[in-house]
């Protein structure tokens, strides 16, 4: 368990600023995997506009928390109640490690496969983990494809995507252009940094009729710099798309200086509350 060594603040909301109901709800959430405990009693709310950031050690259930709330984890007690949210609502920004840096695809074909994914609404997986059927009544995330086998290969553009024209190019450009990203269209992904990187995956998840973005540890890979500057985008981003967003990460420095709410996981929420009151607290602590 995380040792505090401070006293912080037991926070929550019980219903959302009028007129906004909650877009998820997690309510008494535990998980058992083999006898082992990975989620004890998990229970917040997150409201339109809202960005929360879940802070924990490695293994603290952080992970497994995102895949309840996707529906990709069913072995749950406790309730998850994702407001109505229809298919292609929910999108999810993986770590950073689950792609292949030298993938040989454009930034236009990459974000093109979100417009094709939603259109179909067949669930993309991310390749970093095992498949999952979610349930019936959950929308299923969207994750980016699976990695390409040879940075050596030709560009999967002139092979496997027709050219993106029209409404998805309209699109496509719109997205990466609220994102700071404006002109990337035929760079290969690849070739760009890791900050860059992940603002293409960024506009990506928030392509379609986006409510919930879930983002797993995005800073994994980037220095701090990339990392604040990221972290900034999607705060600001949430408020200006009335989104709700949830980060888990382990740092807890760079995630709180952006987010609205901190709660801190280990297996249980051990504290929550507004990120500014808890980031003074263990600023204060030293």
């Amino acid at each position: 368990m995380i040792d505090l060594g401070l006293e912080l603040p037991r926070y929550s909301h019980d219903r959302c600023p009028e007129p906004h109901r909650p877009i998820l709800t997690v309510d008494h959430v535990s998980l058992v995997l083999g006898g082992r405990t990975i989620l004890d009693d998990v229970s917040f709310k997150l409201c339109p506009g809202e960005f929360v950031a879940v802070i924990g050690p490695n293994g603290a259930g952080k992970t497994s928390l995102l895949r309840v709330i996707a529906g990709l984890e069913k072995r749950f007690t406790g309730r998850v109640d994702r407001g109505g949210l229809p298919p292609g609502s929910i999108s999810y920004l993986p770590q950073i490690q689950a792609f292949h840096r030298e993938l040989p695809i454009t930034v236009a074909d990459l974000l093109s496969t979100r417009l094709r994914g939603s259109r179909s609404r067949r669930p993309v997986r991310s390749p970093a983990r095992p498949p999952a059927d979610s349930p019936a009544h959950s929308p299923a995330p969207s994750a980016a494809p699976s990695p390409a086998p040879s940075p050596s290969s030709p560009p999967l553009s002139s092979a496997l995507f027709a050219p993106v024209r029209g409404e998805a190019a309209r699109l496509i450009s719109a997205a990466l252009d609220r994102v700071g990203m404006a002109g990337f269209e035929r760079r290969l992904f690849g070739e760009l940094s890791g900050g860059q990187q992940q603002r293409v995956l960024l506009a990506r998840a928030l392509l379609g009729p986006v409510r919930l973005l879930l983002l797993d540890e995005p800073e994994s890979g980037l220095d701090p710099d990339a990392q604040h500057q990221f972290y900034q985008l999607v705060r600001q981003v949430t408020r200006d798309e009335h989104l709700a967003c949830l980060a888990v990460s382990h740092q807890l420095h760079t995630t709180a200086r952006a987010a609205d709410t901190c709660l801190l996981l280990d297996r249980k929420v051990l504290a929550a509350g507004p990120a500014a009151q808890i980031l003074a607290r263990f600023e204060e602590r030293g």
